[in-house]
């Protein structure tokens, strides 16, 4: 990998950049990515570093494509800074769930571009954000930006199945590569409470296992009636999951968070701050005036959690069948182990019986999060100003977790702006006709030169015309 260096001489004033050139380069970056089908399984994200790999020769740069297996590929390129600072690392999956054509009103690789968005699968998990973070590296060499830190730019793959063939990877086997002092990647969303937008900066995520749960039953004829049937078995599991949480536990941002929206939402103040008292959780949640979804996210701040995905039992209509099997996708709090996590669970369902347990990752929370959020609020005060930042932790898990581990100050400053009757761009993500503006998909370009600006010293330039 080449690492190319520029003249550090100080800027008087911000870079000139012509917004419209650059939104043609990365709607063209997006539209090509997603015409790569990079669905995972199996991935093929080969194919999407290909391509990368020749934007970059292009611009006289020549990154590292390392193959953790086969077609499973992650792209790595860098731009030299005065070394007064750690390095900057643009992390970006290429992969995507998998999209069956039917009920796409654009198909879900043809990355028509139409109605002002950019259709296809990828469109916002996560190619938009690769195409912005590429062009704003490009535009950082152009403009021969007098970077303090390293630049990295990675694409790596597999981040839909916990991205163990990819940025995990490349941090376990190759840190030196990545390794980073800020990494800025996907993750944040937003919340719309009493008509007031928020933006959640995701400072740290929960952690997940899974776990297979075996009942057992004798095989016999289905005319003979019994109980002795492992079905019903896993049925009282079910009902049992069905009734009882894990244990309420508030975390140091999920604390946070809740305080700080008590604080914005007098009149709701204290049934908010209700919400982390365990002894009146229940009725405070129940008093809340928001929707269902709303309520859902509050109660998976404060619970780990269990959610039954698969079953497996039988074989014919006719015979009792000797075993069933239900897989439990759990999502642990951080500073829970997996050992605590089968704790709860036997106490909410009883003995565990016969089990396995796969996937195990812990929760995780950002020691820098002060930091993060000093950035995002500048950067959401100039993008979408009356947005206001909140600290949050996410239910979900992403590549965030890996900078993360290796003590990064990580964020995620790509604010999706609400599009039409669209107020909330991310539910479209892993849906049907996925999509993203012109007008987002700029505005992310211009979010991550600001962040290089920020992160260089250097005056921030005009916002682009939407």
């Amino acid at each position: 990998m080449t690492d190319l260096a520029f003249d550090q001489t100080p800027l008087a004033g911000p870079p000139t950049i012509d917004w419209r050139a650059a939104e043609a380069a990365v709607i063209d970056h997006l539209v090509n990515l997603i015409r790569i089908d990079t669905s995972n399984p199996p991935g093929n994200e080969l194919a999407a570093a290909t391509y990368l790999r020749a934007v970059l020769r292009n611009e006289g740069i020549e990154p590292t494509v390392l193959e953790m297996a086969q077609g499973r590929a992650n792209l790595v390129a860098r731009l030299k800074g005065d070394g007064s600072k750690g390095p900057l690392l643009f992390l970006g999956h290429t992969d995507v769930v998998p999209a069956e054509p039917d009920g796409w009103s654009h198909g879900p690789f043809n990355a028509d571009v139409a109605d002002g968005f950019i259709w296809g699968r990828g469109a916002v998990d996560m190619k938009h954000i690769v195409a912005a973070m590429l062009t704003a590296f490009l535009l950082a060499k152009r403009h021969r930006l007098p970077l303090r830190r390293d630049l990295i730019f990675a694409a790596t793959a597999d981040e839909e199945s916990a991205g163990e063939s990819g940025a995990g990877w490349l941090f376990r086997s190759h840190p030196e590569l990545v390794n980073c002092e800020v990494a800025i990647t996907e993750g944040g969303q937003t919340l719309t409470y009493n008509g007031v937008q928020y933006f959640l900066a995701e400072l740290g995520q929960k952690g997940w296992l899974t776990v297979d749960l075996v009942r057992r039953s004798r095989a016999q004829h289905s005319s003979i009636a019994t109980r002795a049937n492992c079905l019903y078995a896993i049925g009282e599991i079910l009902e049992r999951l069905s009734r009882r949480r894990f244990p309420h536990r508030a975390t140091r941002y999920a604390r946070a968070f809740f305080e700080q929206l008590a604080a914005d939402q007098r009149a709701d103040g204290e049934t908010l701050l209700g919400l982390l008292n365990p002894a009146i959780f229940e009725s405070a949640l129940e008093r809340l005036a928001c929707e269902e979804e709303i309520k859902s996210r509050f109660e998976a701040m404060l619970h780990s959690h269990a959610t039954p995905t698969l079953l497996r039992g039988g074989e014919t209509t006719w015979a009792v069948p000797e075993r069933a099997t239900l897989r439990l996708a759990g999502r642990v709090l951080p500073g829970e182990s997996q050992s605590n996590w089968l704790d709860e669970l036997e106490q909410i369902i009883g003995p565990l019986g016969e089990y396995s347990v796969s996937d195990f990752d812990p929760g995780i929370e950002s020691p820098r999060g002060a930091e993060a959020l000093d950035r995002l609020t500048v950067i959401l005060g100039r993008h979408s100003p009356g947005t206001r930042v909140l600290p949050s932790l996410s239910a979900a898990g992403g590549d965030a977790r890996h900078p993360l581990l290796a003590g990064a100050t990580t964020f995620c400053p790509f604010h999706l702006r609400p599009d039409g009757n669209m107020p909330d761009m991310l539910a479209l993500a892993h849906g049907r006709n996925e999509r993203i503006s012109s007008r987002n998909l700029l505005t992310c370009t211009a979010i991550a030169w600001d962040v290089l600006c920020m992160e260089s010293n250097i005056p921030l330039g005009p916002v682009p015309e939407a």
